[in-house]
């Protein structure tokens, strides 16, 4: 099923391994820069998808006129590349330093150095049967599953906006309205992807001004009117202008940021993980309702309800998140301020 998922029509890596990739970066990456790390993460990837659109079409265009490729065994050609760019990319992963791995703390007897330290008889400690591991490989707090539930039903409604009105539908909704032909599609979709990129290292900088959680709610409100909107003009180019505004707000940078740092370390892969798996499911819900919609010949709705459900998803944020600390740095404040009250009431002692 994971080598399954990872071709996807839109693009976009959604297969096991983005999870493990951005819990890296996270581990990797203080906090006061890690809106700025997610966002160029992702500017590249959005770099790469556009580059990926120009070249699969004038690449299948080129085999065709010129080298006398029918079209399947073009798009056989083109498959054989991605295989290529893969297999790149796992040599770059066997590259990684071992630092990437999470350091998780042994267990140790402490020293012995000191007679009052050590403990009287190892405290049975070579007697004792050995830790039974979670089912799920790590610990989790009760606090760790509400977050996870909160986040989840957030990236679910997120992911089912965006299942409504995919590149693919998108592209459909042009073409029967405005009979807007491939080439023009491939140019419009190109300059989307360039702005989406731009708009992502632009949104990390507002966000370290205004917050996180602000600048996030702010851009989802503006992205459900946009999109809302663009099936209302009869010219194209406008609604080719409201378009490029829904891609201007479409800062996924700041959405990643965001879900690994409300994850503790330990349990950040796996929930995040857990978080992928949500979100395809949700986007693969919305090509089915827009599919009836245009069946039924009113394909603007799909359009509303997208609109609605993001700007929704931005108001949720700000209900639920809005003031609420990053777990690790929090975890790490507090253990922090408890050995210093241990080590006060050492001195007090001596």
């Amino acid at each position: 099923m994971s080598l399954h998922y990872l071709i996807d029509d839109s693009a976009n890596e959604v297969g096991p391994f983005r999870a493990i990739e951005e819990s890296i970066l996270t581990q990797l990456t203080p906090l006061s820069e890690r809106g700025d790390i997610f966002s160029w993460y992702n500017s590249i990837g959005i770099f790469g998808q556009a580059l990926g659109t120009l070249a699969c079409g004038w690449l299948t265009q080129l085999l065709e006129t010129k080298y006398g490729y029918s079209r399947l065994g073009a798009y056989r050609v083109v498959f054989f590349v991605y295989a290529g760019l893969g297999l790149i990319k796992l040599l770059l992963t066997v590259a990684l330093s071992s630092k990437c791995e999470m350091e998780v703390g042994e267990h140790k007897l402490p020293q012995s150095g000191s007679s009052e330290e050590a403990p009287l008889l190892n405290d049975g400690y070579k007697d004792r049967p050995p830790e039974r591991k979670p089912w799920l490989g790590f610990s989790a707090n009760r606090e760790s599953f509400v977050v996870l539930g909160e986040i989840n039903f957030l990236q679910a409604l997120e992911a089912i906006s965006i299942g409504l009105v995919v590149t693919s539908w998108i592209a459909y909704y042009f073409n029967e309205k405005f009979d807007a032909q491939e080439g023009t599609l491939g140019i419009m979709f190109l300059a989307s992807y360039l702005l989406q990129a731009s708009s992502n290292i632009v949104a990390a900088s507002i966000a370290r001004r205004l917050g996180l959680i602000k600048t996030m709610a702010i851009v989802n409100l503006l992205a459900g009117v946009t999109i809302a909107i663009v099936p209302l003009p009869n010219s194209f180019a406008l609604a080719v202008l409201f378009f490029m505004f829904r891609s201007c707000t479409n800062v996924i940078g700041l959405r990643a940021a965001f879900v690994a740092t409300m994850f503790l370390p330990a349990e950040r892969t796996a929930f995040m993980g857990i978080t992928n798996v949500v979100r395809t499911s949700g986007s693969s819900v919305g090509p089915i309702v827009t599919g009836a919609l245009a069946g039924a010949h009113v394909f603007w709705v799909a359009f509303v309800l997208s609109g609605g459900i993001v700007a929704a998803y931005g108001l949720g944020l700000w209900a639920l998140f809005e003031g609420r600390e990053a777990r690790a740095e929090r975890k790490q404040d507090n253990g922090e301020a408890e050995d210093g009250a241990d080590n006060l009431r050492s001195r007090r002692r001596d």
